[in-house]
């Protein structure tokens, strides 16, 4: 499997990136940023099951 890619243009060599690294990094960024925005919105409500 390829997914290194490595872009040349107008003159400018831009960094060769992992497209597989890539797509674990914003999967796990947009876990913890749903996290915390459910926490946000659960805040001050009453749920039994989240005992702090």
């Amino acid at each position: 499997v390829i997914d290194m890619f490595h872009f040349v243009l107008w003159g400018y060599s831009f960094p060769v990136f992992n497209v597989a690294d890539m797509m674990i990094f914003f999967g796990v960024a947009t876990l913890l940023i749903q996290s915390l925005l459910e926490k946000v919105k659960t805040q001050g409500s009453y749920n039994p099951l989240f005992k702090s």
